[in-house]
């Protein structure tokens, strides 16, 4: 065996050290270290012990006394917090509960607080041993007395001053209020301005009695009189004004000469707080500071205890360095030499050798890692034999592995698969081996075998492969995947064509998501063509309707003609059911969302889209299912829709299941929702005729219908509102297997319980001036005959400009509008919302209804968010024209109420 002449020469430090390690095993080395620093472990955790019961001990009959006097005061301090306190809330409340009352409710316990303060003094005197701490206890007695009766003297200040000058508050609010009657009826904006100034000021001083408030109730005052002063308004008023403001003037002096008297008393009584303080914060500092030093007494005494232990202890670890080191040496010095000696192996000199010395566990290693290099010497020759081989395999794989993606395949060249990854697990469902015994023909769509078989054909023929054939393959559960295939030819030796091998990419959600992009341009299609058809027929409708409803309060409630006119408002009511279907697909269709609980929304639209038929139904509601944000009618319309679907599919009648449950889609699991969420799914289940894969692709596109009644705006219409709520419709079906229908919402929060409804306002008629603006002649003519038939007084404008030219003319008139009604799309000139912002800058206060029959989703979906107060849908009817004002109308009344002054 041959030795390392280099590593000979170079022998590590300690070489005497080392020698004699190199006797012992490293377990044996190591052993030893732990029983060493195990001892230092036991010799300390004995002193910890021994020295614990007599540092206590110690602490205690030092620290005691002290930390008592430290808690004395902290005792004391929330006393006098209690006393401040008891003090303020007497001074805020006496005048509610009367003196009597107010001196037993807060100032005797006060007193009693002061009380606990000198008893604590006290035991800081009899725990005390020096002369300086009872000073300063004698000190805050002297001052709790002069604070106590600081406060016995304001109380009786405030008696006096209540008794003698105790109208001078009440004559003050009384002339007031007074000052701003008259005001008021003088008028004017500047008039206004100033009262509203000096009410806010009398209102800061009577909070807060500051001197700059004092001044500001003058100056306010001053200037109100300023402004009475100068025309318009009737002279008498006006001298009125003044008057009123010379005797409110002389009240406000009075009252605040008798604060400023009891500020004085309050001050000296402060005082008394201030000395208090002082002496209580000495003696919780000095107390602190005599524990600290004792505490520094006790440690400096533990660690002279602790010195023999120390010294012992640094003995051990000395010992046990000197161990460790001895091992890293030795470990280190053998460690280096493998390293080298595998570097040399590494570089191809098999013929090196370890030198093999000691019998520790590293010269075990030695001599096993010199009969592997010898091994290693044996197998190069063998290795270089095998290396062609390798190339071979390598390179018969290389071709998949740069093109692999999804499913990599391989087939011969009739089509069998040969080889195919684990993806297919994932695609198809089904195991690699499995595959490799099944037919294509079994998994492929009937109607893409031919093709497959065409392909497969050319290709063998032109000795090519294919790139970019999408196919339909059945998976395991029955549904069928969309799959993109790209693949190369594969030749023998000979260069004869052998099979192809290619890679397969599962594109099912890319094409979902295509023909959803497709559905969306259709419905955006109709929307627009919808939208433009519902908005010039609802105004149509409306004159029918408005004019319908005046014809019926001409004739008396028996007339045949009323009869008639009832007959006709149904039919009319039809109409409108068909536009609001229409503008489901218009850009206006936004939902009027509200938090809904579904299992309390959705008994009623199945019972409804059932009734008259053979079927039943079956109800299943998660019991925790999670509140959405929905527009109740919208979603009852998407239940029915999809109800009455399933119902007419089992024309022998059956029994539609309907289950709502939770369900958590993660992120990028479905391309509808990218991003993923908590939804509550809506599963509509029927055991029915089914659909065909070539209907199932149309369904929710507008006018398709397979029935030999229905328009075909059903689905359609529930495929628009769903995607309007963030949702997404699925469905599953087979012919002849029934079909599901899962709707998807968005959960809104909540604990599942519906947004209450506020109730509508009662209805009244009116006697309002209302403003109506829209760029239909009927609509106007309609709707002012509905507003005067109702008592209200009515103007009318064909567009923006011509409104806001009439409201600021009514308001310069003052005979201001009470209400209007605005059109928020308008052919020639400026629409609703525009109509509406320079309506609020002649008056932010402006009452405005937004009415339309087609208009952008926003707004009538958030029409507050938008500064209008209600929506009027057209056609509307007379009664909820009279509705509609009567709860704009009282709830500005209200707000006059709540927000003006009585006056």
């Amino acid at each position: 065996m041959k030795s390392d002449p280099a590593a000979a020469g170079r022998q590590p430090a300690l070489p005497a050290l080392l020698s004699l390690l190199n006797r012992y095993s490293l377990r044996t080395l190591l052993l030893a270290s732990i029983a060493f620093v195990a001892l230092f472990c036991a010799l300390v955790i004995a002193f910890v012990v021994a020295s614990r019961g007599v540092t206590l001990r110690t602490m205690d009959t030092l620290i005691n006394v002290d930390n008592a006097i430290a808690e004395a005061c902290l005792r004391s301090n929330a006393a006098m917090l209690d006393a401040r306190r008891l003090e303020k809330d007497f001074l805020l409340n006496y005048r509610e509960f009367g003196f009597d009352e107010a001196r037993s409710r807060y100032l005797t316990r006060l007193a009693a607080a002061l009380a606990d303060v000198r008893g604590n003094m006290g035991r800081i005197r009899s725990l005390a041993a020096d002369g300086p701490t009872s000073r300063l206890t004698l000190d805050v007695e002297g001052a709790l007395e002069r604070y106590r009766r600081g406060v016995d003297a304001l109380a009786d200040k405030l008696r006096e001053r209540d008794a003698a000058e105790g109208g001078v508050y009440a004559a003050l609010q009384a002339e007031s209020r007074g000052l701003e009657q008259q005001a008021r009826r003088i008028g004017g904006a500047p008039v206004l301005s100033a009262l509203l100034a000096l009410r806010r000021a009398e209102m800061d001083y009577l909070d807060r009695g500051l001197d700059t408030d004092a001044a500001a109730v003058r100056l306010a005052l001053a200037r109100l009189t300023t402004e009475v002063a100068a025309p318009p308004g009737p002279v008498a008023a006006r001298q009125r004004v003044r008057y009123c403001a010379g005797c409110y003037l002389e009240l406000f002096e009075r009252y605040v000469r008798a604060t400023e008297e009891l500020r004085d008393v309050r001050k000296e009584y402060l005082r008394a707080v201030q000395t208090i303080e002082e002496p209580l914060e000495k003696l919780y500092v000095g107390s602190l500071a005599r524990v600290g030093a004792k505490r520094g007494a006790i440690e400096r005494s533990t660690r002279l205890l602790g010195l023999p232990v120390l010294g012992v202890g640094v003995a051990l670890l000395a010992l046990t360095g000197a161990l460790a080191l001895g091992i890293a040496l030795n470990v280190t010095r053998s460690v280096v030499a493998s390293k080298r000696f595998a570097a040399r192996v590494a570089s191809g000199d098999l013929a090196t050798r370890l030198p093999v010395d000691g019998g520790n566990e590293f010269a075990s290693l030695a001599a096993s890692l010199n009969t592997m290099a010898e091994s290693l010497l044996a197998a190069e020759a063998a290795r270089q034999a095998g290396l062609a081989a390798l190339r071979e395999s390598e390179e018969k794989y290389r071709s998949l592995v740069e093109t692999s993606t999804d499913w990599i395949w391989a087939t011969d060249v009739e089509g069998r698969h040969t080889y195919t990854n684990e993806r297919i697990r994932d695609i198809l469902g089904i195991e690699p081996s499995e595959l490799l015994r099944t037919d294509l023909a079994a998994l492929l769509h009937p109607e893409d075998g031919p093709r497959v078989r065409d392909l497969l054909a050319a290709s063998r023929a032109a000795s090519r492969g294919w790139r970019g054939v999408v196919l339909r393959w059945r998976h395991r559960d029955g549904t069928w995947r969309w799959i993109e295939s790209n693949a190369v030819p594969v030749f023998d030796a000979q260069g004869a064509l052998a099979g192809f091998r290619g890679v397969d990419r599962d594109i099912t959600e890319r094409h979902r998501l295509e023909e959803e992009l497709v559905k969306a341009q259709k419905l955006e299609a109709i929307g627009t063509l919808a939208g433009g058809i519902a908005h010039d027929f609802n105004n149509l409708l409306q004159g029918l309707f408005g004019y319908v409803s005046l014809a019926k309060m001409q004739l008396a409630p028996g007339d045949r003609a009323a009869q008639m006119l009832d007959q006709a408002e149904r039919a009319l009511g039809l109409s409108v059911n068909l536009t609001t279907q229409l503008l489901t697909f218009a850009k206006g269709g936004e939902p009027l969302k509200r938090t809904l609980a579904l299992g309390e929304v959705l008994e009623d639209p199945i019972k409804f889209a059932l009734s008259g038929s053979s079927s039943t139904y079956r109800l299943a509601v998660e019991p925790s299912l999670w509140a959405v944000e929905a527009d109740e009618g919208h979603l009852a319309q998407v239940i029915q829709n999809v109800v009455l679907n399933a119902a007419e599919a089992m024309p022998r009648g059956g029994t539609v299941e309907v289950a709502a449950r939770n369900e958590h889609i993660p992120a990028g699991a479905n391309a509808l929702v990218p991003a993923g969420g908590d939804f509550v799914r809506i599963d509509v289940r029927d055991s029915g005729i089914g659909i065909t894969a070539k209907d199932l692709t149309r369904i929710f596109d507008p006018y398709f219908t397979t029935k030999q009644r229905g328009s075909g705006l059903g689905l359609a219409t529930s495929y628009s509102i769903v995607r309007g709520h963030g949702g997404f419709i699925d469905v599953t079906s087979r012919a002849g297997e029934g079909s599901v229908f899962s709707i998807y919402l968005p959960a809104g929060g909540g604990d599942g319980r519906a947004e209450p409804q506020q109730a509508p306002a009662p209805a009244a008629g009116g006697t309002g001036r209302i403003l109506v603006m829209d760029d239909e002649r009927l609509v106007r003519e309609v709707a002012s005959s509905m507003l005067e038939s109702l008592g209200h007084a009515v103007a009318t404008a064909a567009n923006g400009e011509d409104a806001v030219d009439l409201y600021r003319a009514a308001r310069a008139e003052g005979r201001p509008f009470d209400a209007v009604i605005l059109d928020l799309t308008v052919k020639n000139g400026a629409g609703g919302e525009e109509t509406l912002r320079r309506l609020r800058e002649l008056d932010p206060d402006v009452r405005a209804v937004v009415s339309s029959g087609y208009a952008d989703a926003t707004v009538l979906g958030d029409y507050r968010a938008h500064g209008f107060r209600a929506r009027l849908g057209k056609p509307y009817r007379l009664d909820a024209l009279r509705e509609c004002l009567a709860a704009v109308l009282q709830a500005s009344r209200h707000d006059r109420k709540a927000h003006c002054p009585a006056g």
